[in-house]
């Protein structure tokens, strides 16, 4: 047994190798062993300040990336643990593992700030931040002391937490360097997610070593290994990788014949490998193969391959302190070499987080030692080597991940309609080794028929499960098969004919054909014209991937229209079809209507009771109720209500507790480079709540006193993600106005200020012309995109209500777009995507249309909204206010202040262009560049019409009462120059 920790092991690496390389970003060094040090350092200070010790559980939402590196050093540095949270996954999943695991804080960062309610203080990476001195003191934790929190895939429809102390981590790590040969010159490929604990494996042999990790942000996909084959090999050869350790499925797509120089060391493991594949590269380098479930600390097994000899799928012998034992009673099997392999050492978890049931049944005692029941069927040949033969219960390994059928059954089973579900892994295509899952369903009413949509399942499923554990395929059948036993026959569901699909046909269209080799680059496998996406491995990025190269050749395709039509065939029709983008994109006025109706005659009925029963005349304490006030207009919103009025405020936040809540207000406050003093502060005090869930998720005492006290409310929380489904933003942004109104129109009579956004003229079909601020919106037919749509319909919503008494005032924003005091912008919204993408093509077309866009400064929206909102008087009629910037903002002029702060950008012909952000089509960044679609063809915005940045040009705005009631009070907007868009493109840039 290893006496050594980690952090102790790590401090001595920092010592002989401060100013090596320790962590490599797409090919720029990013921190060295002396930075990586201080900088988590700088956040275990930061975590102790928080309460954060031996024993506590700290969140890393981040993905793959240095920052996540810099977290997990410093998370151990402070003694503590850590639970990765991938940003990527489902947030109801999110917010389960969190809660389950006991998190104490969250480290997250601007790029992925968690939209899933995580009710924790919320700490960001400071790379340039140096040692914390005297303030730290460090914490090294013991070999008893939890180290980390892995989630995997459960059979009750959640995952469960394996809960793993730092006693078995340097044993491994010891083991894997002297089989990986991995020296201090070394290059390791950082590939897997850190959601998966063989990334600890990567991390840890590397660093100890004094080696360098290399990251390509290009390949940071929080789920999965989301990069081709051609880039995969482009990575391996240009970045003079050494060690890299790959999923047995990925390796299988490189060509052993091509030449990677440098590579000197493959890891494979997670499930087994094609002996052939095994058996090439062994030829060419060396490959260890690695086994070890993450109840036992990674890896407990490794043995190097043998290039000629490798023709099973060995385990290899146990590493220093782990012992490997057959357990064959309770079984029919006679032969006593074969049976479940069992685990013992120093390596065991202590179990199950919050499952005391399933650590006993798991983790049994045999003999006076604890082991641990792997569920691994294996055989002991005569050399005393392990052969893996297959699992002994129904958990399986699906390109590398382990996943539980159980859970998806449960998940997919509560859904409605669906009466029972059986999950079984199945080829792909004939000829084509490669499995995916498929959910095989029975309707709860056979006699109803066929009345579940394959989509609707797979779009359910996805709310609660990981990418890779939602079924590619469902397959709608009256009954399942039993067994006769009464159990469902999964060997008959294992060679159960699929569905028939439409034969491929000969004749393609031109657009057919184009799509197909768009789709061939992108996923890397031959397609046809029936073939579904994501059956052939695609995933959300491959799905941007499709829509920047089809943007780069002149076609339009959404990543919602892939979504929902995921094979050529279908987009091709959508696409010349003369109906309207798709349904994800497009609803009309009269549905949104419609799913709102029923609300406001709820409304309507409670504030009807109210005024003839016990509503209050008065109110017993004078406040203001701020909802959002952690967001980017709520934070100003705040600070003005300090400072134009002596008015107590009481912000709803959402937190576990009122001290979780005022934590997370003031590091919101912070993170704005909002100064408010303490005199000003002490009036603020803070109710944890949440808007989206009934009753804002407080209980009754609290809802009563907010309601008898508060004489007014500002209602700035929402969910603004341009790139959401309606369905994804209701229950926040037009459930949480319900929830919010109905505690307005209790109690006391209270004025109510809504924050609204001029989304809802331009978002929709009235988007040219004098848009009034008496407009109604009775005339809109259609509205594009998620967020215009909920805006829309909350709009209604309110208006429906015919407003409670006292109601005072709508406020319908621009584009809020950076504080003209600080600099400080919107990092997640589609404006500083696509200025981010034009600095990562590195480039700009030559000739800009004369289009523009409304550039509203954030802190002049919030010093308008307070005037406005407290010069009303009691029981007025409700008014609506238009706070835009009047002059917009050109193209022209972004462009012009953009290449002024980054004079490299060059000014290149359209095809140019469209080149260079073919040649970037996996970032995020450089798709955004969609949002200025307007200057690659005239006709493109149209599928795009959400996401352009520029659909307001031509659009007039009226602001008739919000020009009369800021005369004479000294705010004015600041004028739309080339200060004001050089400070926004400041602070999109330099954060």
């Amino acid at each position: 047994m290893c006496e050594a920790v980690f952090i102790h092991r790590l401090r001595d690496v920092v010592d002989r190798h401060a100013d090596r390389s320790a962590v490599f970003v797409d090919g720029r060094v990013t921190l060295t062993y002396r930075q990586l040090w201080q900088a988590a350092t700088h956040v275990a200070s930061r975590l102790q300040e928080h309460g954060v010790g031996r024993e506590s559980v700290v969140g890393l939402h981040l993905p793959r990336s240095a920052d996540f590196i810099v977290a997990m050093i410093g998370v151990w540095r402070a003694g503590a643990a850590y639970v990765p949270l991938a940003p990527s996954l489902p947030p109801s999943r999110l917010e389960f593992m969190a809660r389950d695991a006991g998190v104490r804080v969250l480290i997250t960062d601007s790029s992925c700030a968690p939209t899933w309610s995580p009710d924790l203080p919320l700490l960001a990476i400071d790379r340039d931040a140096r040692d914390a001195g005297s303030r730290f003191e460090p914490l090294t934790p013991d070999l008893a002391d939890l180290a980390y929190v892995i989630y995997t895939s459960g059979t009750t429809g959640h995952p469960k937490g394996v809960a793993v102390e730092q006693r078995g981590l340097v044993g491994l790590l010891d083991a894997q360097l002297a089989a990986f040969d991995i020296q201090p010159d070394s290059r390791a490929l950082f590939l897997l997610s850190p959601s998966f604990d063989a990334s600890i494996s990567d991390i840890g042999t590397t660093l100890l070593s004094g080696a360098t990790l290399c990251i390509e942000s290009q390949h940071a996909v929080d789920d999965g290994i989301g990069v081709t084959r051609h880039d995969l090999f482009e990575t391996l050869r240009n970045r003079r990788i050494t060690h890299v350790d790959l999923p047995p499925s990925l390796l299988a797509m490189l060509n052993p014949s091509e030449p990677i120089p440098t590579l000197r060391t493959i890891v494979i493991g997670g499930e087994p490998c094609r002996p052939d594949v095994v058996r090439m590269w062994a030829r060419r380098c060396r490959v260890v193969n690695v086994y070890g479930p993450t109840e036992a600390t990674v890896c407990t097994s490794l043995c190097v391959c043998d290039p000629d000899g490798w023709h099973r799928p060995l385990l290899g012998h146990p590493i220093g302190g782990v012992t490997y034992r057959i357990r064959t009673e309770g079984g029919t099997r006679d032969d006593p070499n074969t049976g479940e392999l069992m685990i013992a050492g120093p390596c065991l978890a202590r179990g199950y987080v919050n499952r005391p049931e399933l650590t006993a049944a798991r983790f049994v005692t045999n003999g006076g030692r604890r082991w641990y029941r792997t569920g691994d069927l294996v055989r002991r040949d005569s050399d005393g080597a392990y052969v893996f033969l297959g699992r002994c219960d129904r958990q399986l390994k699906l390109n590398g991940r382990r996943i539980e059928p159980a859970e998806i059954e449960a998940v997919v089973a509560s859904a409605e309609g669906v009466g029972r579900c059986a999950v079984v892994p199945r080829q792909v295509s004939p000829g084509n080794a490669r499995q995916t899952l498929v959910a095989f369903v029975a309707p709860s009413d056979p006699s109803a028929g066929t009345l579940i949509r394959e989509e609707c399942l797979q779009k359910y499923a996805a709310g609660s499960l990981p990418q890779w554990m939602v079924p590619r395929r469902f397959e709608f059948v009256a009954q399942l098969p039993l067994t006769l036993s009464g159990k469902i026959d999964r060997a008959k569901l294992a060679t159960l004919p699929l569905a028939s699909k439409p034969a491929t046909e000969s004749e393609l269209s031109a657009l057919e054909r184009e799509l197909l080799t768009i789709w061939s680059r992108v996923l890397d496998v031959a397609c046809g014209p029936q073939d579904d996406f994501f059956e052939l491995g695609g995933d959300s990025l491959a799905v941007l991937e499709v829509a920047t190269l089809a943007a780069s050749r002149g076609i339009e395709i959404s990543p919602a229209l892939v979504a929902a039509h995921p094979t050529v065939r279908a987009i091709s029709a959508q696409l010349t079809s003369s109906r309207l983008p798709d349904d994800l994109l497009v609803r009309s006025a009269d549905e949104l209507r419609h799913d709102v109706s029923s609300l406001a005659a709820e409304l309507r009925e409670t504030i009807a009771a109210q005024s003839v029963g016990s509503r209050t005349t008065a109110n017993a304490r004078k406040q203001l109720l701020l909802t959002g006030a952690t967001g980017f207009l709520g934070c100003r919103v705040l600070e003005q209500v300090l400072r134009q009025t002596d008015l107590p405020v009481v912000c709803l936040v959402r937190a576990r507790n009122a001290t979780a809540a005022r934590q997370r207000l003031q590091e919101a406050l912070r993170r704005q480079q909002i100064e408010v003093s303490t005199v000003d502060l002490a009036r603020v005090s803070t109710v944890a709540g949440d808007i989206s869930r009934p009753n804002c998720d407080l209980d009754s005492q609290t809802w009563t006193r907010l309601a008898e006290t508060a004489s007014g409310i500002l209602h700035c929380a929402a969910r603004v993600h341009v790139l959401d489904s309606y369905e994804e933003l209701r229950a926040t942004n037009v459930q949480g106005l319900f929830e919010v109104l109905r505690l307005c129109g209790h109690g006391a009579p209270k004025q109510f200020h809504y924050a609204s956004t001029l989304s809802v003229f331009v978002g929709a079909d009235r988007r040219h012309g004098r848009m009034l601020e008496s407009d109604d919106l009775s005339r809109t037919e259609w509205v594009f995109g998620g967020y215009a749509q909920s805006k829309w319909a909350s709009e209604v919503l309110l208006r429906e209500v015919q407003a409670p008494p006292g109601c005072g005032s709508v406020f319908r924003f621009g584009l809020l777009a950076v504080d003209s005091r600080t600099g400080i912008a919107p990092q997640r919204d589609l404006l500083t995507l696509a200025v981010r993408g034009l600095v990562q093509v590195d480039c700009v077309p030559d000739k800009v249309p004369d289009v523009s866009l409304d550039v509203t400064p954030v802190d002049f929206a919030a010093a308008a909204m307070v005037r406005l909102a407290t010069s009303i008087s009691p029981n007025s009629m409700c008014r609506t206010f238009h706070v835009a910037n009047p002059p917009a903002v050109s193209l022209r002029r972004l462009i012009h202040c953009l290449r002024t702060l980054r004079p490299g950008l060059k000014q290149v012909s359209a095809a140019q262009f469209l080149k260079q952000v073919e040649r970037n089509h996996k970032s995020r960044q450089a798709a955004a560049c969609l949002g200025m679609s307007r200057w690659l063809t005239p006709d493109q915005w149209t599928r795009h019409r959400s996401l352009d940045l520029f659909q307001a040009t031509g659009a007039e705005f009226d602001m008739t009462n919000t020009a009369q009631g800021l005369s004479g009070t000294g705010i004015d907007c600041p004028p739309a120059d080339d200060q004001l868009v050089t400070g926004l493109l400041r602070g999109i840039l330099d954060r």
